[in-house]
């Protein structure tokens, strides 16, 4: 598995209310040491938390940790729910986002902005926003986020604009689980418009390539042989991606339950 370990977040942000003790930064200053202190744990990229409905990390900041993330070679991904911190991050030069924003659509030139800076790409988490905007307004009625077919909208613009788009999911949040809410993820995204190929390109060849993680995610000569045999045809039907017939991992038959 690969892992960010710890999120940057501030003082009191997004991250820091589940019961455990969780490092934070104040500044800009306080990147480097941030940067290194994930890096010596073991991370493989650098995950980065802006979150307004908290106290959150200034843009500053975020660009320092971005800037130090990059210095070692290492990946920055933001979660944002925001679509001006969607474009501030993409000027601090973050190489993605692990969010899709919530609040409002994205006007057609921060799109274009956004589809013209170099490999940015978006992990929508589709499953994880619908679900936490419904918690939000159990206990907010009145709160005002774009419905689920607003957000499918944004994900296909995100597409047609060539953005390269991953399946992603956020466990444990929102009750998601690690393993078959992937498949839920897949469905919403086929039902934002993207074609099935495309889908499945996002779940398995894109993030390799996206995340530098080597010969994986393709049936290829000198590849690993990671493969599914679906009894059925996703192309045709993306639902036919929860009927598995066998897995195998690193050319090694697995024994389902």
């Amino acid at each position: 598995y690969y892992v960010a370990g710890y999120a940057a977040t501030a003082p009191g942000g997004h991250g820091t209310q589940f019961g455990f003790p969780v490092p934070t930064l104040s500044g800009p200053d306080d990147a480097k040491k941030f940067v290194n202190d994930r890096i010596a744990a073991g991370a493989d990229y650098i995950k980065i938390i802006i979150e307004p409905w908290k106290t959150t990390l200034s843009p500053e900041t975020a660009k320092a940790i971005i800037d130090e993330a990059h210095s070692h070679n290492k990946l920055a991904v933001v979660h944002i729910s925001k679509v001006a911190d969607a474009a501030q991050v993409l000027e601090n030069n973050a190489d993605g986002l692990v969010h899709i924003w919530w609040d409002k659509v994205m006007n057609d030139s921060e799109l274009k902005k956004l589809a013209d800076t170099r490999d940015f790409f978006v992990i929508p988490t589709l499953l994880t926003s619908i679900r936490a905007i419904e918690m939000i307004k159990k206990n907010n009625p009145k709160a005002v986020f774009l419905s689920e077919e607003a957000l499918k909208s944004e994900v296909k613009r995100l597409y047609d604009a060539g953005v390269p788009i991953i399946a992603g999911t956020d466990p444990p949040n929102a009750q998601i689980n690690y393993g078959t809410d992937l498949f839920k993820e897949l469905i919403l995204l086929s039902e934002a418009g993207i074609p099935t190929i495309d889908v499945l390109k996002g779940a398995t060849s894109i993030p390799i390539k996206k995340f530098n993680l080597g010969n994986k995610g393709m049936i290829k000569e000198g590849y690993l042989a990671d493969m599914v045999l679906i009894d059925g045809n996703p192309f045709a039907d993306i639902h036919d991606i929860t009927k598995i017939h066998t897995v195998w991992k690193a050319g090694k038959k697995v024994t389902l339950q």
